[in-house]
Parts: structure tokens; C-alpha cells; sequence
């Protein structure tokens, strides 16, 4: 896939945009026709989709994910453009950009990309926007422009579950998480982690350590000292990038840990217990189907019962004991009697 639209020359363009310009930039993509009343329920086609990342998809997590979604939808013969590195302060310029061009969809990945999402597409009746990950929470489901949806995945049951595991295999009676930025989807995390823990063992210690960054492995790694030294001995992160970090730290001590994203087994094969996946790249890519289905819109939120957020295989240093209670968990969770607390504004 060709990468097109750098940071640098989306910015050129979209001045070019306001301006009343022409570009004649090589990539770029010139401006759509006049939509005239059209709705985008009412147009319904797409042909163009193009992706906002937060970060750089040789990430092996997050941002990798999402890149993973973007080739579903290419292979399934659409024409997709996407920009990496994208800062929350040039979101709007961006979605703007994409969708004063061909693109009929726009996609941005995390919760960085909500406020561009609504002050773009009130502008754009005929194109869609999509954020992965997260949702509005300063606006009502109802009052939400009826061409945007959201992904918030219930991450944190998948959270829960990783802290049972984690305090099972505890022998310190100490564990800790590590996290990227204190979004309300990662702070559900943290604290489901530490209900699901308490589960199980009521005065085991948990530890939180937020970075501030999904993108500093050495960030991952430090964080990731810090809670070993202080005697944890099982160590989760959720801060994709950063948390290759954790990882490399945790094999480096021998410490178990839990991975996150994906199955992230092969970065440390003898201390990976599991890994919490999200499914990211279905979730995006289906994201096609709403469209021409017209279930396209508002808040969508699924979790271990959809298959949208999963555990991964267990590691060999799991002991049988904990993976017979991870999925007696799990299927508690997918059944309805196990109900994980989601505490999203303060951990």
C-alpha cells in the first residue's frame, strides 16, 4: 500500500483547500464534487476510505491493528489512503482534508480524534466518520451528527479477566499495570484490572503506573522497573508501543506478564501468561457493511460476548489452575453473571 499524505503536505493542502486553490501535489487528492442536498445516508456510497493514526503501524499493536483493518477493506476493493502520526492538535486539518477530497469515509484510531470527528462532520452531510476506540462523552448518543459512529469496545472486561490471571499467579501478593494516557477507555482498564484481581485474592496490592505516551518503548521499560523493583512480580501493560518496553523488562527479570493488542507470545515465550486482544481490525472494517446495511451511526459497543475483545492462548507459565479460572471468568462475563464494574473517570 502506498502511504500518501505526510503530515506536511496534508497541511499544504488543506491551506490550499481554504484558499480556493487547485493543488497539483503528486498524491494528493483533489476536491469531491458539490453533494449538493445529499445526505450520507441518502448517498450510501463508498468507494474512498482513508485512516487518521495516532502513531506509526510498524507499532506491532495499536496503530498495527488498525492498518490491519485498512487491508481488509483495500482487499475487499476499495481505495484506501491513510496518514500516520498524526497529533490531536491536526486532526481536524486532516479529516477536513480527507474529506473535502474523493474520500467518502474517514476513519481516526483513538480517542485523540473525537473533537476533529464532530467539528468536521456537520460540514460533510455526505461522508462518513468513523473514531475507533472510544466515544463522545460530553454529548448525547442522540444528539451525535447522524454520519458519525464510534467504536468504544468494553476493553476493560478483557482487563478484568487479565487481573484475575495476574493475581492467581502471584506470589508476592503484588502486581501492577501499565498504561499509556488516562483516557476513559484505558482508566476502565486499570481499575477492572484491579477488580478482577481482587476477585480473587481481596488484599492484593495493584499497582498503576500511566506513562502518558503509547509510542516510548524506554517509557514502557522504565515504568515497567519501577513496579518490579517495588515488588510486583506480574506486570500487565495496555500501552501498545510503550508496552513493548514492559515486555522487554519483564523478560530481562524473568517476571510474568500479560501482553496486550494481540498475541504478543513470541516477545517473551517464557513469561507471557496471556495477552488481552482486541479485535481492531474486524471492528474497522465492518465498519463497510454498517454503511450499506444503514446500521452505520451512534455508539457502538461490544466486548468478550461479540468476540470483539478476547484472550489470547496462554503461555506455558500459566498454571492450569489459573487458565480453569480465567475461563470459568470468561464465560461468567459472556453469560451475564460476572459483570465487570466499568469505572472510566477516576482510578
Amino acid at each position: 500500500m502506498k502511504k500518501v499524505f505526510v503530515l506536511l503536505q496534508t497541511l499544504v493542502l488543506a491551506a490550499a483547500l481554504l484558499s480556493g486553490c487547485g493543488s497539483s501535489t503528486e498524491g494528493s487528492t483533489a476536491p469531491a464534487g458539490d453533494s449538493g442536498d445529499q445526505t450520507a445516508e441518502e448517498t450510501g456510497g463508498v468507494q474512498n476510505v482513508a485512516m487518521l493514526l495516532p502513531g506509526l503501524i510498524s507499532d506491532q499493536s495499536w496503530n498495527y491493528s488498525a492498518y490491519l483493518g485498512l487491508q481488509k477493506i483495500e482487499n475487499m476493493g476499495y481505495h484506501v489512503e491513510y496518514t500516520e502520526n498524526v497529533e490531536q492538535n491536526d486532526g481536524e486539518t486532516v479529516f477536513r482534508t480527507y474529506a473535502s477530497g474523493d474520500f467518502e469515509l474517514i476513519m481516526g484510531h483513538g480517542y485523540t480524534f473525537i473533537d476533529a470527528s464532530l467539528a468536521v462532520a456537520p460540514d460533510f452531510p455526505d461522508k462518513y466518520f468513523y473514531v475507533y476506540g472510544t466515544a463522545p462523552t460530553d454529548v448525547a448518543e442522540e444528539d451525535l451528527p447522524a454520519n458519525t459512529a464510534y467504536s468504544y469496545n468494553k476493553e476493560y472486561e478483557g482487563a478484568y479477566v487479565c487481573g484475575v490471571v495476574a493475581a492467581m499467579e502471584s506470589q508476592t501478593n503484588k502486581i501492577g499495570i501499565v498504561g499509556g494516557a488516562p483516557s476513559n477507555a484505558q482508566i476502565a482498564n486499570y481499575n477492572a484490572f484491579r477488580e478482577g484481581a481482587q476477585s480473587v485474592k481481596p488484599d492484593i496490592d495493584v499497582s498503576i503506573i500511566v506513562t502518558g505516551t503509547f509510542d516510548d518503548p524506554a517509557k514502557g521499560k522504565e515504568a515497567a522497573y519501577s513496579l518490579i523493583e517495588g515488588g510486583c512480580d506480574v506486570v500487565m501493560h495496555v500501552c501498545d508501543a510503550t508496552g513493548t518496553g514492559v515486555i522487554d523488562a519483564c523478560a530481562e527479570r524473568n517476571v510474568k506478564v500479560i501482553g496486550y493488542g494481540g498475541d504478543q507470545r513470541d516477545l517473551a515465550p517464557d513469561q507471557m501468561l496471556c495477552c488481552l486482544g482486541v479485535n481492531i481490525s474486524q471492528c474497522i472494517s465492518d465498519q463497510i457493511e454498517k454503511i450499506e446495511n444503514g446500521t452505520f451511526s451512534g455508539i457502538q459497543r461490544d466486548g468478550l460476548a461479540e468476540g470483539a475483545i478476547y484472550i489470547t492462548e496462554f503461555g506455558t507459565s500459566c498454571s492450569e489452575e489459573t487458565v480453569a479460572k480465567a475461563q470459568e471468568v470468561i464465560q461468567g462475563i459472556v453469560d451475564g453473571s460476572i459483570v465487570p464494574t466499568e469505572i472510566s473517570t477516576e482510578y
